[in-house]
Formats: C-alpha cells, sequence, structure tokens
C-alpha cells in the first residue's frame, strides 16, 4: 500500500505541474517535489533493510509521505493551492525531526525537544499571518506561479503594521531554531568519541548545510533584516539542501558499511599474524574506541562462553551496558556487550561479531583437528608398540618354549644312539631324525630371528642393521657414523623394520644386480635412514603403495615422522625416512627377549 502511495505522488508530481500552467518553474517544481518523495522514501527503505532495529529509516519514509500533498500546490483551485502551500509545515516539522533524531531514531534531550516546540511556535505564527492577513498565501520559491496565485480563502483583511512586526518574531525564532539545532548537532560531534563521531560526521554536514541556508533565508527575507546576498540564490539553497539530505543519509550509512568492511579486514589481516582468536579480540576495543567492549558466543551444552572458553558474564541493568544479540537461522549465536556509544554503528558490531565467531570457530575447529591428530598418533603408537611386543613374545616363547624343546629332543635322540647296540639302519634312522630336528631348530631360529632381532635389544639399531646387511641376499653398503648411539626403542624398532622392509622391496622389484646403500644420520634433531638403489625405478604417482610401504608410513607416523619416496624410471630408487629423537622417551624400557 505504502509503494503503491509513493508511485501514484511521484507520478502526480510530475505530470500535473507540467500539465497545469501555472507554476513560473514547472520543470524545477516536478523534479524537486519528485525526488523530494522518493529520495526519503527510497532512502528509508534502505535504512530498514539495513538496519532494522532502527527507526530512522521509517522516519525517512514518513517524510517521503508528508511530501506528497505539497504536488497541490500546482493545482489552480484556491483551497487546493492552500493546502498545499500548508503541508510546507508538518514537512519542515518533519524535516527538523529527522535532523535531530539522526542516525538513531529517537530524541533523548531537553533541547532537541525544545527545538522542535520553537519549530511548531515558528510556524503557527508564520501561518497566523499568512492565513489571515495576506490575499495570497507564497511559500517556497518552487511554489511562485507565472502571474497572480489563487486567492487565499481564508484572508480576513490587511494589517501592514502588525504584519510586520509579528514577522519580526515569527522569523526570530525560526532563526533561532535552525541556530540551535545546527549548535547541538555540533555540540553532539564535538562531544562524540571516535565510533560515534564517524556515524555522525556525513549526515550531520548536510543537516547543518541546510540549517546553516534556511536561517539566512530567514535573514533575507525578513521584514526588516536583510542580507546583501542574491535572493534567488538564498531563496533555493535550503530546497536543494533539504533535497539533498536523503542523500547524506544514504552516505552515512554506506561509509558505515564500508568501515565496517574496512574493520573486518583489519581483523583478518591480524589473523595473518596471531591465528588465536582471543589475541585479535583484545585489540578490538582500543581499535574501535570502545574499551569496555565484550564479546560471547553461544556453545550448545556450554552456553554463553568467551573466547577463553569460560563462562561469560552477561552485564547486570545498573551497569549502563547495551547487550547487542546477533542471531544465526533466528537461534542466537552472539552477543556484543559495550556501552551505547557504539548504538550508532550496528553494522560494525555485528561484522566484528561475525568475524570473531569466525575465527572462534576456527580455533575451535583447530583445537579439535589438532586433538583428532594427537589421539590418532597416539592410537597408531599404541598400535604400533603393541604389535612390537608381540612380537618380542612370540620371539621369547619360540626361544625358549619350542626352540629348547627341539634342541632337548635333538640331545636325547643323540644319547640313544649312542647308548643302545642298535642296528644300522635303525641307527642311520635316528641319525636322520636328528638332522630334522636341526633344520627345525634352525628354521626357528631364523622365525625367532625375523620376528624380532636380538641385535636390536641388545646391541642397539646400527648393528642390528649391520646383521641385516650381512644376511641380506643383496649387495648393501651401510653407511653411518652413528656409533655406539641409542635411542628410544620406538625409534630403532620402526627404523630397523622401515630398512629390512626397504631392502626386502628392492629384492622383489630393483631388479637383478641392483645394489644398495643405507643412510643412518642424525640432522636437525631426528634420525634419518635413507635406502637408496640402482634398480629400475618407478614412478610413485602411478604406483599404488603396497602394505609394506603403508606399514613404514604408519610406523613412522606414530612416532610423528614422514615417509619420502623419490624414484624415477630408470634412475633407481630412495626411501628417506625422519623419526624425531624426541618422539619416544629415553626411559622406555627395552625388554629382554
Amino acid at each position: 500500500m505504502v509503494g503503491f502511495v509513493v508511485a501514484l505522488g511521484a507520478v502526480a508530481a510530475v505530470v500535473v505541474p507540467l500539465e497545469s500552467g501555472q507554476l513560473r518553474y514547472p520543470v524545477w517544481f516536478a523534479a524537486q517535489r519528485a525526488a523530494a518523495i522518493l529520495g526519503p522514501v527510497l532512502a528509508g527503505l534502505y535504512w530498514r533493510r539495513h538496519r532494522p532495529g532502527s527507526r530512522f529509516g521509517t522516519m525517512l519514509v514518513v517524510l517521503g509521505l508528508l511530501g506528497i500533498p505539497l504536488v497541490l500546490q500546482a493545482v489552480r483551485s484556491p483551497w487546493a493551492y492552500f493546502v498545499g502551500q500548508a503541508a510546507e509545515a508538518p514537512l519542515l516539522y518533519a524535516t527538523f525531526v529527522v535532523i535531530l533524531a539522526f542516525p538513531t531514531g529517537r530524541l533523548v534531550s531537553r533541547a532537541e525537544r525544545a527545538i522542535l516546540l520553537g519549530v511548531v511556535i515558528m510556524y503557527v505564527m508564520w501561518w497566523v499571518a499568512s492565513w489571515l492577513f495576506t490575499p495570497q498565501v507564497v511559500g517556497s520559491p518552487l511554489s511562485i506561479c507565472r502571474a497572480a496565485c489563487p486567492a487565499n480563502p481564508l484572508y480576513l483583511a490587511s494589517h501592514p503594521d502588525f504584519l510586520r512586526t509579528w514577522l519580526y518574531l515569527a522569523n526570530a525564532v525560526a532563526v533561532t531554531v535552525a541556530v540551535a539545532s545546527a549548535l547541538v548537532i555540533g555540540v553532539r560531534l564535538a562531544r562524540a568519541d571516535p565510533p560515534r563521531r564517524r556515524a555522525l560526521w556525513i549526515g550531520s554536514a548536510v543537516a547543518v548545510t541546510f540549517l546553516v541556508a534556511f536561517a539566512i533565508n530567514v535573514f533575507n527575507f525578513g521584514p526588516a533584516l536583510t542580507v546583501p546576498v542574491p535572493t534567488t540564490v538564498w531563496r533555493w539553497v535550503p530546497v536543494v539542501f533539504r533535497t539533498a539530505l536523503p542523500l547524506g543519509y544514504i552516505a552515512a550509512l554506506i561509509d558505515a558499511q564500508l568501515y565496517a568492511g574496512r574493520v573486518v579486514g583489519g581483523v583478518l589481516d591480524r589473523a595473518l599474524d596471531s591465528s588465536r582468536a582471543e589475541d585479535i579480540t583484545r585489540s578490538l576495543p582500543a581499535a574501535l574506541g570502545e574499551p569496555n567492549l565484550r564479546f560471547g558466543f553461544w556453545v550448545p551444552g556450554r552456553g554463553w562462553t568467551g573466547h577463553d572458553g569460560e563462562p561469560f558474564e552477561m552485564p547486570t541493568p545498573e551497569s549502563g551496558e547495551v547487550v547487542r544479540t546477533i542471531e544465526r537461522a533466528g537461534h542466537p549465536f552472539a552477543v556484543a556487550v559495550h556501552r551505547s556509544r557504539l548504538e550508532e554503528s550496528p553494522e560494525l558490531i555485528r561484522a566484528i561479531v561475525a568475524t570473531s565467531l569466525l575465527l572462534f570457530e576456527n580455533e575451535t575447529l583447530e583445537v579439535e583437528v589438532r586433538s583428532a591428530i594427537r589421539d590418532l598418533e597416539e592410537s597408531r603408537a599404541r598400535v604400533v608398540k603393541a604389535g612390537d611386543s608381540e612380537r618380542r613374545r612370540i620371539e621369547r616363547d619360540l626361544h625358549d618354549g619350542a626352540q629348547q624343546r627341539l634342541l632337548a629332543l635333538g640331545i636325547k635322540l643323540h644319547a640313544v644312539g649312542e647308548t643302545m647296540g642298535l642296528e644300522v639302519p635303525a641307527r642311520q634312522e635316528i641319525t636322520d631324525l636328528c638332522i630334522e630336528v636341526d633344520r627345525a631348530l634352525a628354521e626357528i631360529r631364523d622365525l625367532a630371528h625375523g620376528i624380532f632381532p636380538a641385535p636390536l635389544t641388545d646391541l642397539g639399531l646400527l648393528p642390528a642393521l649391520r646383521a641385516a646387511v650381512r644376511s641380506s641376499p643383496l649387495s648393501v653398503k651401510l653407511d653411518s657414523d652413528l656409533v655406539d648411539r641409542r635411542y628410544p626403542a620406538e625409534l630403532e624398532t620402526a627404523l630397523y623394520f622401515s630398512c629390512a622392509e626397504a631392502l626386502q622391496n628392492i629384492s622383489k622389484h630393483a631388479g637383478a644386480g641392483a645394489d644398495a646403500t643405507i643412510g643412518l644420520a642424525e640432522t636437525d634433531g631426528a634420525v634419518l635412514l635413507s635406502v637408496r638403489d640402482t634398480g629400475r625405478g618407478f614412478d610413485p604417482s602411478q604406483v599404488e603403495e603396497g602394505t609394506g610401504l603403508s606399514g613404514i608410513r604408519d610406523r613412522l607416523g606414530a612416532l610423528g615422522g614422514r615417509l619420502e619416496i623419490r624414484s624415477r624410471p630408470g634412475r633407481g630408487t630412495i626411501i628417506n625416512c625422519w623419526v624425531p629423537v624426541a618422539a619416544a622417551p629415553e626411559s622406555t624400557s627395552r625388554p629382554q627377549p
């Protein structure tokens, strides 16, 4: 309904003056009246969209609607023309309300209310004189007629002396009102802190310009006071700047939005230097000129929480602090607690809260990811450690159980063959059984050695690697300067079996005649095991890792290490294994087989 009325009024503001032929400036009248209707309404709708909690947008819409009756100033009917001129009063009153209520939409001081009372007195005095004692009612320069304007239907009689004195007083009230309004705005700007001044200055600048032009125009047309300024110029200036008021208020809101964007950009820039949301938001109060600014976030199951994870304390009504709640998907998700000085910049608060929440959630997510990674690493370490413990147990059980039983059985068979007078075939049968027992014993020893080599536990990583080199079917060279250096058992076990797996892969895939070199060194707080071969090589991006390489990666990852594979067809392969020296404590026990 409002949109229809506004559209109809704007069309009438253009069509009626151009068709009537009554006005001296019909084109300017049509342009200004249409702008006076559409400008405030569109500005008000923009404000209502971006600041739905502010009444200022509604005030602007009302200001635009009050401009519609002024179209009657282009009508020839005396009563219609009179009503159009009389409509200047509520429009000017609404203009002063908007000027004084910017940007919150509220009048908070006695001075502002006194000024509005002065506007009412001013117009009552003006219209008593114009309605009763002038044959024609004349308002703004836009409504000047080509010839004589329609007669005043309320005209009583002419009283020049009374009219002159009366207008002295009316114009004095008008000048006082304009100057007082400009002073109120000036004091408001002077006393404002940086955030509030930033929110006020554009709209206030346009408003003060209008007030100054209005006051000079009243002086210029007062019965006794004149200013040596061309009449036509100063009659048009208030009209122009009153029309420009909505543009100033739109510019003020856009500037606030741009400033909020710049602040958010600054927050993100600070995030590059410090990823902790708590460090970033601590710097915001000083940057915004609001030392009491605090943020709280709604965490399901925990309630309102600050960046430090502690419960967020809401202010008491006696504190004078303002609580601004930010909603997401219809539910509150954050609050900003501040003094009332930041109420003029709700988009700034919303942008800061949203950005802080993003950093807060990002930090929370990082903590959760780090915790999950730590849990995964601990789980992998437990799995690897359990596997190594099981290897040791099996090796120990084989050594102490089956190996000892077979050894005893072999000794008994030899004794039986020596002590009993058996025939040659029977003695040969016992000898063959002894040979089979020795073979089974050798296989068990080899199996036990493969499950967990004794040199690794007894002597350390380097001697165990030397034993692996001697038993390897490949031509292997071992290069290391870590003589008699011991490391935590988990580290030595991981690197030993990684090396064993790498040598096994070389024997399977490198091709005939491939040589291998094992390097072992400590660098930058980590032990580096390097196994390289002169085999056929391969393209790592085209070959899927098997269980062997995956096992190496899991072993190393459980200790915070990593695996690197470099290979090219025809250029051999290099496998590098890094494990931090601090991956396992030195106090880690070394079970004996």
